[in-house]
């Protein structure tokens, strides 16, 4: 408790008042601008990794886990608004929330497709020498519908992502 109220206390003292409402609003303002940064950046670094600027994926999994930040604080306005707006933020808040909850499967499947791409692309380059456990034929067959999975899931990504673009917009509108 006494770490707490130090905390409080260095706190109050480095702004010379209280943590108050307006602090809290001004926070959520800007975690509302900073979701935005924080999907342009997911987009951005999906393009790295499939144009190969990236051959790993530290990043983009980074950039999610910063969308469900952000969107899990989004959960909680500033007291300082009426009940029914905060319902209201609140509900469309949650949405947001599971929309980039949900979005964790879709990039899974995304990296699934990327490191079986890459992986059959890697065994079609090998020597024709070497044992290799498919055919020519079949590795190419595979690798194709592996692209095509790749290329499904970058395109449900983005769509994903366009949503929850269009909910934080009515979130924006619902708080202002």
């Amino acid at each position: 408790m006494e770490a707490e109220t130090g905390e409080w206390q260095l706190v109050t003292d480095s702004m010379g008042e209280e943590p108050g409402d307006n602090e809290h609003e001004r926070a959520y303002r800007n975690v509302l601008q900073s979701i935005t940064g924080a999907q342009a950046q997911l987009l951005q670094e999906l393009d790295a990794l499939t144009s190969g600027q990236l051959a790993h994926f530290d990043f983009l999994q980074f950039q999610h886990m910063e969308l469900i930040r952000y969107s899990r604080a989004l959960l909680h306005p500033p007291s300082t608004l009426s009940t029914a707006q905060h319902t209201l933020i609140v509900e469309q808040a949650d949405l947001l929330f599971r929309q980039v909850m949900a979005l964790e499967l879709v990039i899974a499947d995304f990296l699934q497709a990327f490191v079986r791409a890459g992986d059959l692309q890697n065994l079609l380059q090998q020597a024709e020498s070497e044992l290799v456990l498919l055919s020519r034929d079949e590795a190419e067959s595979v690798l194709t519908e592996s692209r095509q999975q790749l290329q499904q899931s970058l395109a449900e990504i983005r769509t994903q992502v366009q949503d929850q673009v269009r909910q934080l917009a009515v979130l924006r509108n619902s708080f202002q």
